[in-house]
């Protein structure tokens, strides 16, 4: 036998060179060496005393914002049940989703008031996300609450505190309750911190984490006004110890029932010192060692360690990744309750070998609708989604873990939180009781970050597992291999079996699970949770439930007092069951047991039910908006399944009708600009219909005047004045798709253009193109005295000449006069320049290679580029990504125009947004209150520029602001940020 060395260190390679790179924290892999001899090890599982584990602890965050799929396509529904997520996050506050949750739409001035990320929320961001096939149920809470459904999810919802009112966040309680949706935690917004500045002159959401509580406390208060049982989380940041955290702590008497934090990339000092231990440390030693609350519950519902640089979406990565999720698992315990979500699906753990978002949007250019879900996106797990799928079996299906020990084994290089050089083991592995909910067998997982093949001896209770066990891992040699839509199953799930645990092999850059059968007999299944329940007739009910693992079927016992079952029903699939033989108008209430091989689980949550038509909504409210809509709201009601909007031009031919699905709004397209309107809504469900709610009325607002943004301090407040400013909201002006076939209103000035098929045969859609692969193409359009703009413009190029040039111009004047965001193939760089009389100045510049990459790589063949000009205020934008940023004053005013230069370039789906407030006589109203969320006093109107100087305010008090606009008597419907001044 041959005989190898207690241990070893690997030095990391990378790029075939020897030494060691480390990049912020994380030291670069060395390559597997072929032949090389493994390296001996053990692992030593103490499954003497167990370690309370929170059951479930792994979900998932619906992210799916900019895919032409979503949570209802069978083959997305298919792997999510592969990763086996015990938590679903409902992402209705998160910086690219502050939708309204009533109608599940994003209203265009809701968009324009998130001022830090304007550029996500034009209307065309917001037709790529609907129209990209997704009107059927994208964001339909409903039905993405039947989907968690299939897997046992329990519930967090992110509240949207930015756009969105404690009212509306009461109407989503009420629906929830209406609809036996259990919300297990509501988050008081994503990444709160994010939005605030470092300067009293900066915009900001939160001046500090104080204010962010001030702000999100209404909201608190009105869904438990709603629940009082509703729990609540408040956002801590991903590094702890920082001035946020630290107001946080001082907080004496906590309102909030959990917390939340995140954790990032492994590429930077702050959050990659895990390897090291400090990211189970920081758990105990800052947030629990410090919160107030007890016990603590912990949200870590956004975990995505993404290594920086060319390593992205590698198996390195992968690796990475699951040694977190394992951290976690070892985080202390005696004081908190640890949930966690896996990383964004899809966008981290998801992807499609084939992107259909092109087709979707060519639908939309084309006027046609198309069903994303007949599509084939041929899904597949991304690199870091297979390793998750291994870690999560274990982790979701324990309900202890055991304190685990290597010995032996390679070290690698690495740096810790200071940035200092250390060693750290190469093995990282943890023991899980399993058998939780009915599971028969017990885990152990385990990473290896060196390109050393390790064997272990593998030790349960101080002996080596005599018995059979399996290893199912992910490995590469190659730890920059990845899988991609080329090759996407490149890094896939293998197993192999050992009659035993004395020599397990352990791949160079693996993510490994170790499983055994457990002794004994097994528990009861997990115990269900109704998760609807529908009356489907006179005398019947739908039931829907928690599909449990392990369970054979299921039992309804249900009677008609609270509590007390005098009749049982018997299921076999969590598919759901109708009970009928009810009595017509009688209540019932209903529980579900899961039955196993471990016998009967708990009764699940008690949901009642009377079997007769719904009450009638209330509280509706019309409301007029511009390009012919009126969204219509309501309060929800017990026992509707859906609901109907009827409306006309009289309240007594009500000729038309809309079904709005089970929502709490909708809005009403194909109306008149000026015409007033009737509505009327009426909730049914299987025994029928309800009475019609009140008649409202409104009428759709040609030009509705759009909520001012950016609100601010335009110099530091003193004890006796504040002195204000604010930007005007940009609307869409402007939009051409080029599928009439002409280019009416462009004016050519320069080289040749012509509306043409799409350069790519399999797209049915036209394109405005430059047909000149020598010389300037410039093309020109808008209004010479157009201010505050946006220039949005697909470009595809089928290839760049040496020296081609594409891009797009505002404050166009003349042919010498303009601002030029351009994309210079000659040496791959994305330049902003200023042309006066001739005289080009670069103003900004960057490398392609510095665009988007590892996360969001640009292909500069298909892209889109956008320039935004407010005042003095320049920004330029690739696809989603801020690139560059400037202020120069010398061209207030222009028009615009699309160029290419030595370069054959097609351009499409053009969109323009101007100054809702220019030359139309609008003005502007200020707000104060010492409230953020009631009491606003207007105390100045008719304001025809965006500043103004409060002097009514006195020393050593809180003031919150809020603007709005004004045009022809009408109000913007939304208010601006609410600006916090402290004198």
């Amino acid at each position: 036998m041959e005989k190898h060395e207690p241990t070893r260190r690997a030095v990391l390679l990378w790029g075939g060179a020897a030494g060691l790179a480390v990049t912020f924290g994380v030291a670069q892999p060395a390559r597997a060496v072929s032949g090389a001899a493994a390296v001996p090890a053990g692992v030593e599982v103490d499954d003497s005393a167990d370690i309370p584990l929170q059951p479930g602890l792994i979900g998932y965050n619906m992210h799916i914002t900019n895919r032409a799929y979503h949570f209802t396509d069978d083959a997305y529904r298919a792997l999510i049940a592969r990763l086996q997520p015990r938590w679903g996050r409902w992402s209705a506050g998160t910086a690219n989703n502050v939708f309204d949750p009533r109608t599940g739409t994003m209203p265009e001035e809701r968009r324009a008031q998130m001022f830090d990320k304007r550029n996500q929320y034009y209307l065309y961001d917001w037709e790529r996300r609907v129209n990209a096939g997704k009107n059927d149920g994208y964001m339909d809470l409903v039905r993405y609450y039947d989907s968690l459904r299939e897997t046992c999810a329990a519930l967090t919802m992110v509240v949207n505190t930015f756009t969105g009112t404690p009212a509306e966040a009461a109407d989503l309680a009420r629906f929830c309750a209406d609809n036996h949706i259990l919300v297990d935690y509501w988050e008081l917004q994503n990444e709160p911190y994010l939005f605030t500045g470092g300067a009293s002159a900066l915009p900001k959401f939160y001046n500090s984490a104080t204010d962010y509580l001030n702000k999100v406390k209404p909201f608190h208060d009105a869904i438990r006004g709603v629940d009082p049982d509703a729990k609540t989380v408040i956002a801590y940041t991903p590094t702890g110890g920082n001035a946020w955290d630290d107001r946080i702590y001082q907080i004496t008497a906590p309102w909030w029932d959990a917390i939340v934090w995140h954790t990032y990339e492994a590429g930077s000092r702050e959050t990659g010192n895990w390897l090291a231990a400090a990211f189970r440390d920081r758990i105990g030693d800052d947030y629990l060692a410090r919160s107030r609350l007890s016990p603590t519950p912990i949200l870590q519902n956004e975990l995505d360690v993404r290594v920086a640089g060319p390593l992205y979406n590698t198996q390195y990565n992968a690796v990475f990744n699951a040694e977190a999720v394992m951290r976690l698992t070892t985080a202390p315990k005696e004081n908190t309750r640890m949930l966690t979500g896996a990383g964004g699906i899809p966008l981290w753990i998801l992807d499609a070998a084939q992107d259909h978002t092109d087709k979707t949007l060519d639908a939309l250019e084309l006027g046609t609708t198309i069903d994303s879900g007949a599509l084939d996106h041929q899904l597949y797990f991304k690199t870091v989604g297979v390793a998750n799928v291994i870690v999560n079996e274990a982790v979701n299906n324990s309900a202890a873990r055991w304190q685990t020990t290597v010995t032996g084994g390679a070290t690698v290089a690495a740096r810790d939180g200071a940035g200092s050089a250390l060693d750290v083991p190469a093995l990282f592995a943890t023991g899980y009781r399993g058998g939780f909910g009915g599971n028969m067998k017990n885990y152990a997982l385990m990473t290896n970050k060196s390109a050393e093949e390790h064997v272990i001896d593998f030790r349960v209770g101080g002996a080596t597992l005599n018995t059979q066990v399996t290893a199912v891992y992910s490995a590469s040699a190659d730890p920059d291999a990845g899988n991609t839509a080329d090759n996407p199953a490149r890094i896939s799930q293998q197993s192999v079996t050992y009659p035993d645990g004395s020599a397990v092999t352990i791949p160079p850059y693996s993510v490994v699970r170790l499983e055994w059968a457990r002794s004994g007999s097994p528990a009861a299944p997990r115990t269900p949770r109704i998760t609807s329940a529908e009356v489907t007739g006179a005398t019947s009910v739908r039931l829907k439930w928690w599909n449990s693992p392990n369970a054979t079927s299921y039992t309804i016992h249900y009677g008609t007092t609270p509590g007390v079952y005098t009749q049982t029903r018997t299921a076999s699939s969590a598919a759901g069951t109708t009970v009928t033989g009810l009595a017509a108008g009688g209540t019932y209430h209903f529980a579900v047991t899961a039955t196993g091989a471990g016998g009967n689980s708990g009764h699940s949550n008690e949901v009642g039910v009377t079997t007769q038509a719904p009450p009638t909504p209330t509280n509706a409210v019309a409301v007029g908006r511009r390009a012919g809509t009126v969204t219509v709201t309501w309060r929800s009601v017990p026992l509707a399944t859906g609901y109907v909007v009827r409306y006309g031009t009289s309240t007594s031919a009500l000729t038309q009708t809309l079904q709005a699905g089970n929502r709490m709004g909708a809005d009403i397209d194909g109306l008149t600009a000026g015409t007033r309107y009737h509505f009327t809504v009426e909730a049914f469900n299987g025994a029928g219909s309800s009475a019609p709610s009140a008649a409202v009325s409104a009428m759709p607002v040609l030009n509705l005047p759009y909520t001012p943004v950016r609100l601010r301090l335009s110099t530091p407040d003193t004890a006796a004045s504040a002195a204000l400013t604010w930007d005007p909201s940009l609307v869409r002006t402007f939009r051409d798709y080029f599928e009439d076939g002409d280019a009416a209103g462009w004016t050519v000035a320069s080289g040749t253009w012509s509306v043409t098929d799409h350069p790519d045969p399999a797209r049915a859609t036209k394109v405005y193109a430059a047909t000149s692969a020598t010389g300037l193409s410039e093309t020109v359009n808008g209004d010479a005295a157009w201010a505050s703009v946006s220039i949005d413009a697909q470009i595809a190029v089928t290839s760049f000449t040496a020296n081609g040039t594409v891009s797009v111009l505002g404050r166009y004047t003349d042919s010498g006069n303009y601002y030029r965001f351009v994309y210079d193939h000659a040496d791959q760089r994305f330049k902003l320049i200023r042309a006066v009389n001739g005289t080009f100045t670069t103003l900004a510049q960057i490398d392609l290679t510095d665009v988007g990459q590892p996360f969001y790589p640009v292909d500069v063949t298909n892209m889109r580029l956008v320039l935004e000009a407010v005042g003095d205020d320049l920004a330029c934008y690739v696809n989603h990504l801020p690139v560059l940023t400037a202020q120069d004053s010398a061209h207030p005013t222009g028009a615009f125009a699309l160029g290419a230069n030595r370069q054959v370039a097609s351009f499409d789906k053009v969109h323009v947004w101007t100054d809702n407030m220019t030359g139309t006589g609008g003005t502007y109203s200020l707000y104060r209150s010492t409230s953020p969320q009631s009491g606003y006093t207007r105390i100045a109107s008719g304001l025809t520029s965006p500043q103004y100087t409060d002097t009514g305010i006195t020393a050593g008090r809180t003031y919150y602001y809020r603007v709005s606009a004004v045009r022809d008597g009408v109000e913007s419907l939304g208010n601006s940020n609410i600006l916090t001044v402290v004198t």
